[in-house]
């Protein structure tokens, strides 16, 4: 299976920032940069055009960080999808409900 554009852009920033700690030009930090829990952090990007600029994050923050990206996802589509047609909206109401229900887990 080929990885889409974005995957190898992701896959690509995470390469980048790896070599930059290997070859110490960055130190990775030993807490996380949101709850200071002490770690061996996740870097994560915002922008894949920014490798070298991640937040450092715990396995809890970095998925509660993820969480939050699709959970603002969900609510800007819902929003957009109301706006075209209400016939249209209803329709993939099940649809963004089916995602939430997905997060919540």
């Amino acid at each position: 299976m080929s990885l889409s554009v974005l995957q190898k852009h992701k896959r690509l920033a995470l390469t980048l920032l790896n070599m930059a700690i290997k070859e110490g030009k960055i130190v990775r930090p030993d807490k996380c940069s949101s709850c200071g829990k002490k770690c061996k952090p996740d870097g994560h990007h915002d922008d894949y055009d920014k490798p070298l600029k991640a937040a450092c994050l715990c396995k809890i923050c970095h998925k509660a960080r993820h969480r939050l990206i699709i959970t603002n996802l969900l609510e800007a589509a819902e929003d957009l999808i109301s706006q075209v047609t209400p016939a249209l909206f209803n329709k993939w109401r099940s649809v963004i409900r089916k995602a939430e229900k997905e997060l919540a887990r």
